[in-house]
């Protein structure tokens, strides 16, 4: 990604002019492996990126979870991952679809300063993605927590991992309209691919 792309995102969201952002996973992310700090002016813990569409249907709900091709993300290990800011910001919405499971339970924190203030629990399957609406203000992180869920049968993966897309967000202080896409945008270790990725869910 560019330097001058992530500045200008860091700057949106301090409160610029524009200041709504579309982030998609899709801009320059390495495929199979862990979102970098810095990525779309964010700091991120335990959010891989997975190109996800040379996976057919059947093998993942990666596949499914797709709202922007190429890219989704996933939280790591199917342990909790988050994202934040060092300045407060909205978390507006986002695309979230269970890799392996039907009825996968996540938990979703809204932080200020690693203390949370908000939260929403929610059920998601691995045949449909799910909108999640949010529009929480006041915080500087959010976090999801993914847990039980039933394995799919008609997939070859297990456990509590979960593809997110289109994440929409934006500065804390004023409300805009909806933004261009800044980045067109899941799990660890589909079938025959992400070997990194891969020993991360099977630890």
């Amino acid at each position: 990604m560019k330097k001058s792309t992530i500045a200008g995102l860091a700057a949106v969201l301090a409160g610029s002019s524009v200041n709504a952002a579309l982030i998609t996973f899709d801009d320059g992310l390495p495929d199979e492996d862990f979102i970098p700090n810095s990525y779309a002016g964010l700091s991120w813990n335990n959010f891989g990126a997975l190109n996800a569409t040379p996976y057919p249907t059947n093998h993942s709900g990666y596949y499914v979870g797709l709202v922007s091709p190429d890219f989704v993300a996933l939280n790591g290990g199917g342990d909790p991952a988050s994202f934040g800011l060092e300045t407060s910001f909205v978390v507006n919405s986002f695309y979230l679809t269970a890799a392996w499971s039907d009825d996968l339970d996540v938990m979703i924190e809204g932080l200020l300063d690693g203390a949370p203030v908000v939260s929403t629990s929610i059920q998601i399957d691995s045949t449909l993605q799910s909108l999640i609406t949010l529009n929480w203000s006041g915080i500087d992180e959010v976090r999801l927590t993914s847990s039980g869920g039933v394995d799919n049968p008609n997939f070859g993966g297990d456990g509590p991992h979960f593809a997110m897309d289109n994440l929409n967000i934006n500065s804390e202080f004023q409300a805009v309209p909806e933004a261009g896409t800044w980045f067109a945008g899941a799990s660890i270790a589909l079938v025959g691919g992400a070997t990194y990725l891969r020993r991360r869910r099977q630890t």
